[in-house]
């Protein structure tokens, strides 16, 4: 077991074996594939009768940080967005009386 790669071939192949009966235990030992990875080939090959990596579609990372235009802001949103940013305020205070301690 380790970071390989498999062709769609050889995951189809294990994955219709295992969902054609075999324990999953004896697919495991006889490919030497962690049991999790067959079941997320498993779960890819029901939903779609194939295998599609997914690569790209994820997002990752921190997300992208929007400058806030107040001026567009409703009376009250920007009352939220002060009474927001007055809360985070006070939980940094709060913080830093507590590792005072």
């Amino acid at each position: 077991m380790g970071n390989k790669r498999y062709t769609d071939e050889f995951k189809e192949k294990v994955v219709k074996e295992y969902l054609d009966g075999a324990r999953l235990s004896d697919v495991v030992i006889k490919y030497d594939i962690h049991k999790t990875q067959i079941k997320v080939w498993s779960k890819k090959w029901k939903e779609h009768r194939s295998f599609p990596d997914g690569r790209g579609k994820a997002k990752q990372g921190r997300p992208k940080v929007t400058k806030i235009n107040k001026e567009e802001m409703t009376k009250d949103e920007y009352i939220a967005y002060l009474e927001m940013e007055l809360d985070i305020l006070k939980y940094i205070a709060f913080l830093e009386r507590k590792n005072q301690k």
